[in-house]
C-alpha cells in the first residue's frame, strides 16, 4: 500500500516515491553496518558473559577480552576472516578473525595431556600459509 504504520503514534504515513529516507544514497555513509558477534544471550534475552566454542565448552567473558586484546596487539597485522592459532596459559585455541579486536573462537584444547592433538591442528593451519 505504500504506507508506513506507526504502532505507538497509531498512525499511517505514506510513502513517497522517490525519497526514502533510509536507502537515499547520500544518507548510506551514516548507516553502521552489523556484523555478528559473540556475545551470548541468555534466558529472557540478557547477556550470558561468555563465548561458545567448539565442544559446548565456553570461554569465560574476562578471558576472551583478555585473549581478544593481545591478539590485537601482538598481531595487528590479522585480517577480517583469517583462521589462526593461539597459546594462553594453560589453553591451544583456534580462531577467526571477525574484524581486530574481535574473534570468532572455535576450539579451546587443554595443553596438558593433548600435545598431539595441538600438533595436528596447527599443521592444519602452517597448511594454509
Amino acid at each position: 500500500t505504500k504506507t508506513v504504520y506507526t504502532p505507538n503514534t497509531n498512525a499511517l504515513t505514506p510513502l513517497e516515491s522517490g525519497n526514502n529516507d533510509l536507502t537515499n544514497d547520500d544518507k548510506n555513509d551514516i548507516i553502521e553496518e552489523r556484523k555478528k558477534t559473540n556475545w551470548v544471550k541468555g534466558s529472557k534475552g540478557r547477556f550470558a558473559g561468555s563465548v561458545p566454542v567448539s565442544g559446548g565448552g565456553r570461554i569465560p567473558i574476562r578471558e576472551y577480552i583478555r585473549l581478544c586484546h593481545e591478539i590485537v596487539t601482538d598481531h595487528p597485522e590479522y585480517e577480517d576472516g583469517s583462521r589462526h592459532f593461539c597459546y594462553n596459559r594453560d589453553y591451544f585455541y583456534t580462531f577467526t578473525v571477525i574484524e581486530p579486536g574481535l574473534y570468532n573462537f572455535e576450539q579451546m584444547i587443554k595443553i596438558e595431556g593433548n600435545r598431539e592433538e595441538i600438533n595436528k591442528r596447527k599443521a592444519e593451519y602452517d597448511e594454509q600459509d
